[in-house]
C-alpha cells in the first residue's frame, strides 16, 4: 500500500476484516516493509499515524455508505434505495443507489448528512478501528524482531546506545498509541484507572513508568 491507498474506503474495508479476524498484516512501500530498518518514516508512516476510515472515499458513494454501515454494525443497506420487498435497487450497471431521502449534504463540508449522523452515533466503532490499525503497524517501527537474547561476549557500553533518530521514531510511535483507554490498551494497569478517573490517558499524561510498561509489552 502507499499513502494514496489509505484514502480508499475499499482498502479500509480490507483492513477492517483483517483486524476483525485477528489476521496480522504488513504495509509495504517501494523501500520495503514499514517498520524495517529502511522504512521508519516517510509519507506512508505519517499517513498511518493519522489514518481515519471516516476520511476515506470511493468513486461511487453508495459503496462507501455500505462499508461504513458495516463497520458501524448497522444494516448494510441502510440509507440505500430499496424496492418494496426490501431488496436493494440498482442502476443500469448493477450498482447500488443512494436513498433519495438521504442525499442531503452537511451544512459545512461535502459529507452527506447520513454519514455525519452515522459518525456521531457510532464514533467509538470507527475510532476503535483507527487505533487498532495504528497499533498493528506502528508497533513494529524501529523494533524489528523481538529480542531472542544475546550470544557471545557482553556488548561494550558504547554499543548499547540508541540513536537520536531511533528515539524520535519511538516517541512518534508512542504518541500514535494515544489516547490510552482500558479497552484498547493491552498493557493497561489498574493504577491507571485510579489515577485517571475519566479512563483516558493522553500523550501529555505519560510518565516514565508508563512508558516502561509500554516498552515491556512490545518487547
Amino acid at each position: 500500500l502507499d499513502a494514496g491507498s489509505l484514502k480508499r474506503t475499499w482498502c479500509g474495508l480490507e483492513v477492517h476484516h483483517a483486524v476483525t479476524h485477528e489476521v496480522e498484516f504488513d504495509f509495504y512501500t517501494s523501500a520495503g516493509r514499514v517498520g524495517s530498518s529502511f522504512v521508519s518514516g516517510g509519507p506512508l508512516v505519517e499517513a498511518i499515524r493519522g489514518w481515519d476510515i471516516r476520511d476515506s472515499q470511493t468513486s461511487d458513494p453508495p459503496y462507501r455508505r455500505m462499508i461504513l454501515n458495516l463497520i458501524a454494525g448497522v444494516t448494510e443497506l441502510s440509507g440505500l434505495k430499496l424496492s418494496q420487498d426490501g431488496s436493494m435497487e440498482t442502476d443500469s450497471m448493477g450498482r447500488p443507489c443512494l436513498d433519495p431521502l438521504h442525499v442531503e449534504r452537511c451544512l459545512h463540508g461535502d459529507e452527506y448528512e447520513y454519514e455525519g449522523r452515522l459518525f456521531q452515533k457510532h464514533a467509538r466503532r470507527y475510532e476503535d478501528l483507527n487505533m487498532l490499525v495504528r497499533l498493528s503497524v506502528l508497533r513494529y517501527i524501529d523494533l524489528g524482531q523481538r529480542p531472542k537474547g544475546c550470544k557471545g561476549k557482553e556488548l561494550n557500553v558504547e554499543q548499547k546506545g540508541v540513536t537520536l533518530g531511533q528515539l524520535r521514531a519511538a516517541s512518534r510511535k508512542l504518541e500514535a498509541t494515544c489516547p490510552w483507554t482500558e479497552s484498547l490498551t493491552p498493557w493497561w494497569k489498574d493504577e491507571y484507572s485510579r489515577k485517571f478517573t475519566n479512563g483516558v490517558v493522553q500523550f501529555s499524561d505519560l510518565d516514565l513508568y508508563m512508558v516502561v510498561d509500554w516498552v515491556q509489552y512490545l518487547t
